[in-house]
């Protein structure tokens, strides 16, 4: 993997746009305009304020470095392929994303990831979201089906297996919250009700990302939560390890469980 040099990039931007000209370039085939929405949709930072002061403090506590350690035992472990990280600063202003994850954020494509961290990021919660996006590279790199072929089902599966991997390399105690929020009996309700009915939902579709993030009628975070039990369940079943689960299809995860 590639840490891009994100803090010179910052230090020598005046507004947000010209670092957002940088990020361009890694999104050939995608508008401008796309590009920015999905951003900051995600969590990145939405203004040029206090960005001095997240660099001052990103740079104190060794955020490049430690993601740039990070990133070689992720390589090593999983057998990953090389991709491009970019590290920035979060929203600041998003309440979810400061008080629920810890100031953590993130995205992935198959050939680079995103870390949008607020300035007081500890170091486990780096590693965290680290290994979950790095964990989407590696999956999508390995999977023959083109993300924007997937379905609802194969991305519960993907968020799923993301997620366990920070559970096995660093402890319950580091994963997010929507993977205890509900009980066993809960969840495997939640998957034949609302999971199984909407399976062959794709990501254009409007009710796709009501089901994912538990929105309007659903329970929050449904379709992660849910996604974070099967593939828990069929590693101990199956005795599947997160580097196995990699090259695994969807489909087989779920047929092998009696839900």
């Amino acid at each position: 993997m590639s840490v891009l040099p994100t803090n010179n990039w910052l230090k020598t931007a005046d507004r947000r746009e010209d670092l957002l000209k940088k990020i361009y370039r890694y999104f050939p085939d995608r508008g401008e305009r796309e590009v920015n929405h999905t951003l900051t949709s995600f969590g990145m930072f939405k203004t040029m304020n206090n960005v001095s002061d997240w660099l001052a403090r990103a740079e104190e506590q060794g955020y490049w470095k430690t993601v740039k350690l990070e990133e070689r035992r992720l390589i090593k472990e999983w057998d990953g392929p090389d991709t491009t990280v970019f590290i920035l600063p979060n929203d600041h202003t998003n309440s979810v994303i400061q008080k629920e994850y810890n100031g953590k954020a993130g995205l992935a494509f198959h050939d680079k990831l995103f870390l949008f961290l607020s300035k007081d990021c500890k170091k486990k919660d780096i590693q965290a979201i680290i290994t979950h996006e790095y964990n989407h590279v590696c999956r999508l790199a390995r999977d023959p089906k083109d993300e924007k072929d997937y379905t609802l089902i194969d991305t519960i599966i993907l968020e799923g297996m993301a997620e366990n991997a920070v559970r096995v390399r660093l402890g319950e105690e580091s994963v997010s919250p929507w993977a205890s929020a509900y009980s066993d009996k809960q969840l495997t309700y939640f998957y034949k009700e609302i999971i199984l009915p909407n399976d062959q939902l794709t990501r254009a579709e409007r009710r796709f990302p009501q089901v994912m993030f538990g929105t309007g009628f659903y329970p929050k975070m449904v379709g992660y939560a849910v996604g974070y039990y099967i593939v828990k369940n069929f590693m101990k079943k199956e005795g599947a390890t997160i580097k196995s689960l990699l090259t695994t299809k969807s489909e087989e995860i779920i047929n092998s469980l009696m839900l």
